[in-house]
């Protein structure tokens, strides 16, 4: 919230950990939260003992931890920090700090999104498209990839990997620019057609009103 009261994270709608559950699983219960440089959002939640992370974009970019007493597993985590792309949870029941640091894949998505936070187009699609190497199943690549060529006006292309992420929302504003491309494009034949059209029009009128009057001066 900023000082008017306003949520300002942008698709916020998007951030809602599991809250969205089944009558067996427990809602998410977010008890602290950690931004880091590059915007991204990392939700700690007590319920289930999981870490959300977001994009600043609102995308979800990965889910892990639980409650257990397995390795890596929490009992009751209370807070969460970033220290680079290194995240660190405290367990209150514990009494220990847990450090996080990402994998090999985590490493390159973090770097994608940090890319384009920063307006490294170029960089951050080459980051998209080696994630998608590692794993062809990551939306958010797709999406990002997408949305870079949406800002090169690349519609046709960010149609495909706006569809492949499943944003609709960028895809509508994809596919809103392919259309006026178009039409701008064959603004001629258009504009012929649409003469054409109205041409007939008007003719078919003068044809019936003559046809009219013709019919009434036989009468």
């Amino acid at each position: 919230m900023n000082a008017k009261g306003e949520n300002v994270l942008r698709r916020a709608d998007k951030i809602v950990g599991d809250l969205i559950h089944t009558e067996d699983q427990t809602p998410s219960m977010f008890v602290d939260i950690a931004v880091s440089d590059f915007g991204a959002y990392a939700l700690l939640d007590k319920a289930n003992g999981r870490i959300f992370i977001y994009s600043f974009d609102g995308d979800l970019l990965n889910i892990f931890g639980g409650l257990g007493y397995s390795k890596g597993s929490f009992q009751e985590p209370t807070s969460i920090a970033w220290d680079g792309r290194t995240l660190i949870v405290t367990d209150k029941k514990l009494v220990k700090a847990f450090i996080f640091h990402p994998t090999r894949f985590g490493e390159v998505a973090l770097g994608a999104v940090e890319s384009y936070y920063h307006g490294r187009w170029e960089e951050a699609a080459e980051l998209f498209e080696k994630a998608l190497a590692m794993n062809s199943n990551y939306d958010v690549a797709y999406v990002g990839i997408g949305r870079n060529l949406l800002m090169q006006d690349r519609y046709e292309e960010a149609m495909y990997y706006l569809k492949l992420g499943n944003d609709k929302e960028y895809y509508s504003k994809a596919y809103s620019g392919y259309r006026n491309l178009i039409i701008q494009e064959n603004f001629i034949w258009f504009a012929t057609l649409f003469l054409i059209f109205v041409v007939y029009i008007i003719y078919s009128e003068y044809k019936h009103i003559k046809s009219i009057r013709k019919l009434e001066n036989t009468r």
